[in-house]
């Protein structure tokens, strides 16, 4: 074992045990949960994927395109004005998490709450590079729009929960969730859009009928 494998397995272990790995800076980096899109369409009963990511949107203590991240763990919560018909993550089949978090600690979780939530946990192998960026990919959560046109779904990207930590890949694995806001999106459901290929078809069928109206009206 490597003295950097052995100094993160002492530190991942002593985390577990106890919460915390270093005394919280005064000044909090700026890090935010965000989606790919502020507003997602998708067709009656479609389907859509939304990717979630941990992004530093201003410079801080904690810089995440230089430490990266150990760990990560999201929650994408839709309950708040929830509609009649929402969109909604059907199971943990249709989670994934970023495939450079490939480790099994923390222990690998993806999880579905009834209609309100879904999330996930993630961590690095020992051995594994740290993925740095202002912006890292946590993972994608595929939503089932309903068979309602209209309905709003608000999406709320928060921490996964109050005991699972996100932990930052620099020497001292700092805790981040304290540093983390959150991120909003929404889901709009719509009625079926036709197909460029069908409107074409429509335009000549209309073309077709109004010549063959003006032959029989000449004759």
């Amino acid at each position: 074992m490597t003295t950097s494998t052995a100094k993160r397995f002492t530190c991942s272990v002593w985390f577990f045990l106890t919460g915390s790995l270093v005394p919280m800076s005064a000044s909090r980096a700026e890090l935010m949960y965000s989606f790919g899109q502020s507003n997602y369409n998708v067709e009656v009963n479609g389907r859509v994927i939304v990717d979630v990511f941990l992004t530093q949107t201003s410079p801080g203590v904690f810089d995440l395109a230089v430490d990266g991240l150990e760990s990560a763990g999201v929650r994408v919560s839709s309950d708040l004005n929830a509609p009649s018909d929402p969109a909604r993550v059907l199971s943990v089949n249709d989670i994934a998490a970023n495939p450079v978090f490939d480790g099994t600690f923390p222990p690998p979780v993806s999880e579905v709450v009834g209609s309100s939530s879904a999330g996930l946990v993630r961590g690095l192998d020992f051995g594994s590079p740290v993925p740095t960026g202002i912006q890292i990919l946590l993972g994608s959560f595929t939503f089932t729009a309903g068979s309602v046109p209209g309905q709003i779904t608000s999406l709320v990207a928060g921490d996964f929960s109050a005991e699972t930590e996100t932990v930052g890949g620099d020497a001292t694995f700092t805790p981040l969730d304290s540093m983390i806001g959150s991120g909003f999106a929404t889901i709009t459901t719509v009625t079926a859009v036709p197909e460029p290929s069908s409107l074409v078809l429509c335009a000549t069928l209309i073309v077709i009928s109004l010549t063959r109206g003006r032959r029989r009206s000449r004759a």
